[in-house]
């Protein structure tokens, strides 16, 4: 394959035969070059999605667990800090 003459051409140009080297892909058929991009197009989009949707209640729960380690108390953070725990008042302890 022949190198394009601009520069962003030739960016992308390197790029796609660094990946291919490095992955082997260059003694793939195009067939199986395309059954590659489709199977890892779809595995990277359900990480995606389940990242998008399931992270933020997973970051709430160990929000509320670190919290509870710390404290020694159930509770949300800014409930806690305006009880008075960050002011120095404990009054379980």
């Amino acid at each position: 394959m022949k190198a394009p003459e601009g520069k962003l051409g030739m960016f992308l140009w390197r790029r796609r035969m660094w990946l291919e080297a490095t992955f082997g892909t260059s003694l793939l058929e195009p067939w199986e070059k395309m059954t590659l991009v489709v199977i890892w197009s779809l595995l990277m989009t359900l990480i995606v999605t389940g990242a998008v949707k399931y992270l933020p209640q997973h970051l709430y729960f160990i929000q509320r667990r670190a919290v509870y380690y710390i404290v020694g108390r159930e509770g949300d953070i800014q409930d806690l800090v305006h009880d008075g725990w960050a002011s120095g008042e404990h009054p379980e302890l």
